[in-house]
């Protein structure tokens, strides 16, 4: 089992009448991502360790599988990855909002984010908007190649289970999943 994060962005927020932050936001993809070696064989079991950058392949029966986005739902947002994921013990300490729900938009999965801390709120604000889950998987190591040919060394087979959705200041997913209206509608 290997813990992963992903980056995405967040798209159009909107303000509740309690200064909360709503927001709708593509927050997994399909397709082809980029690990160090070191994170997704850290025993070097597959020899991938010391490879620097590697291509994981992420197929959409693994990423829309009903299962894998329905452990996401009520889970927490963070403001950066903690440490150790996020549990009971310390949720109080970590949890800045809450994933409500969750539907696929085209290759991607977009998630309902409620953001309830106003320091948080007040980050993304200020321009930190990107996301990354944190969410565990177990990959199969071999020869994959993504439609667009691309080699994959592996394959994430399943999402085991959604920790949290992280907010970020910089992430995998890069520039195509970009805030497009900065304009806040209160709600």
């Amino acid at each position: 089992m290997v813990h992963f994060a992903d980056h995405l962005t967040l798209d159009a927020p909107r303000r509740t009448a309690d200064g909360y932050m709503a927001v709708r936001a593509k927050a997994a993809r399909t397709g082809v991502y980029q690990y160090l070696g070191s994170e997704i064989d850290p025993n070097n079991e597959h020899g991938l360790r010391d490879k620097g950058l590697v291509n994981v392949l992420r197929d959409e029966n693994t990423v829309f599988d009903t299962a894998a986005v329905q452990s996401f739902i009520g889970k927490p947002i963070t403001d950066d990855h903690p440490k150790d994921g996020v549990n009971a013990a310390n949720w109080r300490d970590k949890a800045r909002g809450t994933i409500m729900g969750a539907l696929r938009d085209g290759d991607y999965l977009a998630f309902d984010l409620l953001l309830t801390d106003a320091g948080t709120i007040a980050k993304v604000d200020a321009g930190k908007r990107q996301l990354s889950n944190g969410y565990a998987a177990t990959l199969e190591y071999g020869d994959f190649q993504h439609t667009d040919g691309t080699p994959c060394v592996a394959r994430q087979a399943k999402i085991t289970g959604g920790n949290h959705v992280a907010l970020v200041d910089a992430g995998r997913a890069g520039s195509e999943c970009a805030i497009k209206d900065l304009s806040l509608i209160h709600i």
